[in-house]
């Protein structure tokens, strides 16, 4: 993966989704992607979450999502693949902090998590339970807003 701007910012699922489908991070995440400051990246598990909600729960077709995540790559936004230190810290986050009523973190939370980590660089997300883990292992989190404009 190359960072032709230097600094990257690790993009979840939900900011990328936030992106496409319009909700009120959109905006933060746009100026991120085109600051020119940083290289927005996204790990290859949060991708195929993205995929998975836009065709599952948006009812995108699968031509519509592929169109849209290629027109993301165009527009700067990177993939990171998972080596197998990063999906193994990726389980070893969620073995270590999820919980299922007080911290849900998804196996694609913890692998955002764990690309931030191995890249040494933030994460933007709205989603709580991922900052508060993120935050818990010393990573710098960008808050975005989520659906109803607020921030982990």
């Amino acid at each position: 993966m190359g960072t032709e701007r230097g600094r990257v910012t690790v993009l979840d699922a939900f900011a990328v989704l936030a992106l496409l489908n319009g909700e009120p991070a959109a905006p933060e995440v746009r100026d991120l992607i085109e600051s020119g400051e940083t290289t927005p990246t996204v790990s290859t598990l949060n991708l195929a979450e993205v995929f998975d909600q836009l065709v599952r729960v948006s009812a995108a077709s699968p031509e519509q999502t592929h169109r849209a995540l290629n027109l993301l790559e165009l527009s700067g936004v990177r993939s990171h693949a998972l080596t197998d230190a990063v999906a193994r810290r990726a389980g070893e986050l969620r073995a270590g902090h999820y919980h299922r009523s007080r911290n849900e973190v998804s196996m694609a939370d913890c692998a955002c998590a764990a690309t931030a980590e191995a890249l040494a660089m933030p994460l933007a997300t709205a989603d709580g339970a991922l900052a508060r883990m993120a935050r818990a292992v010393g990573l710098e989190v960008i808050a975005l807003a989520d659906s109803r404009g607020r921030r982990p």
